[in-house]
């Protein structure tokens, strides 16, 4: 029995306030719409009980089960840049046009999604604004949607992050995601120097909806509106790696993107609380999720394995030994030492993510729709060589049209 098999919606509910109080406000909510029935079958459940369990397994039993029979003929084809990657041949600039030729060529190869992420003060990320990077993007491609991943909440402000987007789906329409995270995008200096106020940051995703919404034209009078008007409003999404973020986002009715990539410890248990909590909206009337994953694809599994040093040596650096460096080439990664705790957290981490050749991440892609019951994967491949790189996402899109 998987973990999504004994979720129990009041019961994680009342975990997540215990653990997160910050978090009352909309899990208070939730219970409380439990409590009323306005989720079905959830009604009369008592604090970890439910005796009528349609509950998130339920309905993601029915998403599973949903065209089954036609998933070989389908598409998953979410496109996703995590960051704009540096490495150690050149300064980061380079990584700037890199990345918007493989923007391009995603356009070209049929994938649906290019998302930016925020970083600041970092020497392995040149993406510190998801804004401009989308709208250079936009006018170079012709189809492909682009997307903040996220826009980081805990120092953005409401209006500015409105006006920003309404520009950015003005120029062009229908095109543009709106993903917000509450990571604060860098270390104690940046969060000084951007003035983040963590606490507050859902209420400012309100604040920010709210504008989004706005029908009005802009006057002197009554509250602001956020410019231009007569744009519609973005997808919205909500990023996150715990059941907190996927109640924030559930309870909202915004669609939730899970960032595998960064940590896959409770995807089972996030996505499980968006179901369970998830109410219709202005924005979505049914759930919608996006799981975001690491991926290498080669000729071969011996090319895809060599691929990911790159990448592998930079989470040892950065995450185990705390360094703020530069993503290595793969050549060093062959030679690169370990002690034998870091060699056990990388096997680890290569457990949980995709690499080999064309038709096993493929086959392991439809593998996780089925288990995550979603059909939309943001896939993460950072390696030094940007030839390779296009290469792996070349080599995918082809099997997956």
């Amino acid at each position: 029995m998987n973990s999504f098999q004994i979720v129990k919606a009041k019961k994680l509910l009342g975990e997540l306030l215990a653990e997160q109080p910050e978090h009352r406000l909309h899990t208070d909510r939730a219970l409380s719409l439990l409590n009323e029935a306005r989720i079905p079958g959830l009604a009369g459940c008592s604090s970890g009980t439910c005796p009528r369990e349609l509950d998130a397994e339920s309905r993601l039993q029915r998403s599973r089960n949903r065209d089954r029979s036609d998933l070989g003929h389908r598409m998953i084809k979410a496109f996703y840049s995590r960051s704009i990657a540096c490495d150690r041949r050149a300064h980061c600039c380079r990584c700037d046009l890199e990345t918007m030729d493989l923007v391009q060529k995603a356009d070209e190869w049929g994938y649906s999604r290019y998302w930016f992420a925020e970083h600041h003060g970092s020497a392995s990320f040149a993406s510190a604004s998801p804004e401009i990077m989308m709208s250079y993007a936009a006018a170079r491609t012709t189809r492909i949607r682009l997307g903040s991943g996220g826009i980081l909440l805990g120092h953005a402000e409401p209006l500015r992050m409105a006006e920003s987007l309404r520009t950015l789906h003005a120029l062009a329409p229908g095109r543009i995601d709106a993903g917000f995270g509450r990571a604060p995008g860098g270390d104690q200096r940046v969060m000084k120097a951007l003035g983040e106020r963590p606490l507050d940051a859902y209420q400012r995703l309100d604040e920010t909806l709210t504008l989004l919404r706005d029908v009005r034209v802009a006057s002197n009078h009554g509250d602001l509106v956020a410019v231009p008007d007569g744009v519609e409003a973005p997808e919205i999404w909500v990023l996150g790696t715990s059941p907190a973020s996927a109640v924030e986002a559930g309870t909202r009715g915004l669609a939730y993107a899970f960032g595998s990539f960064i940590d896959p410890t409770h995807c089972n248990e996030a996505l499980a609380a968006y179901h369970a909590t998830f109410i219709p909206s202005v924005w979505n009337a049914s759930p919608r999720t996006l799981v975001a994953t690491v991926a290498f694809v080669g000729d071969t599994e011996a090319e895809a394995a060599r691929m990911a040093q790159c990448s592998e040596q930079w989470f040892v650096e950065s995450f185990l030994r705390s360094k703020n460096v530069r993503f290595p080439l793969i050549e060093e990664g062959a030679s690169f030492p370990l002690d034998p705790m870091e060699r056990m957290v990388r096997d680890m981490r290569r457990a949980s993510v995709l690499i080999g050749s064309t038709e096993n991440v493929a086959e392991r892609l439809h593998e996780m729709e089925r288990r995550y019951a979603t059909s939309e994967f943001a896939l993460v491949t950072i390696t030094d060589d940007h030839g390779m790189r296009c290469a792996s996402y070349e080599r995918l899109a082809s099997i997956l049209q």
